[in-house]
C-alpha cells in the first residue's frame, strides 16, 4: 500500500513539473525570443538566458511527461493485477463458517457444548 501512496504521490509531482514546464517555457515564443512570429527580425543576435531556461524547462517538462505516462501505466497494471477477495463466498467457501466455528472454539471464545450445538445447526 505504501508503495502505491508513494508512486501516486510521484506522479503527480511529474505532472505538475509537466505543466510548470509548459507554462514557463512560453517565455521563448515572446518578443526578441530566437523562435516564434519574430524569428528572423533578431537575427545574429542572442535571445539571452530565457532561450536556454525554455530549452531546460521543455526538456524537463517532456521526460516529467514520459515518466508521469511510465508510472501512471505502472500503477494501472499493479491495480489490475492486485488479488481481491470474492464479492460472494462460491462452492470453494462452503466450509468457511464451519473454519470461523474452529477457530472461535480453539481460542476459547465457546465452549464445548456450545460449539457441537453450532457444528450440528451449520450442517444441517
Amino acid at each position: 500500500m505504501r508503495e502505491g501512496r508513494i508512486l501516486g504521490f510521484a506522479l503527480v509531482a511529474l505532472v505538475l513539473i509537466v505543466l510548470l514546464g509548459s507554462a514557463l517555457g512560453g517565455a521563448m515564443m515572446g518578443p526578441g525570443a530566437m523562435w516564434g512570429p519574430g524569428m528572423m527580425w533578431g537575427y545574429g543576435q542572442s535571445a539571452g538566458w530565457a532561450l536556454g531556461l525554455g530549452l531546460a524547462l521543455h526538456w524537463l517538462a517532456m521526460l516529467a511527461a514520459w515518466g508521469a505516462l511510465i508510472v501512471g501505466v505502472i500503477l494501472l497494471v499493479r491495480w489490475l493485477a492486485a488479488e481481491r477477495p470474492p464479492l460472494s463466498p462460491g462452492p470453494s467457501g462452503q466450509g468457511q463458517p464451519l473454519d470461523i466455528l474452529r477457530r472461535r472454539y480453539a481460542a476459547g471464545e465457546i465452549d464445548q457444548p456450545t460449539f457441537e450445538r453450532m457444528k450440528r445447526e451449520l450442517e444441517a
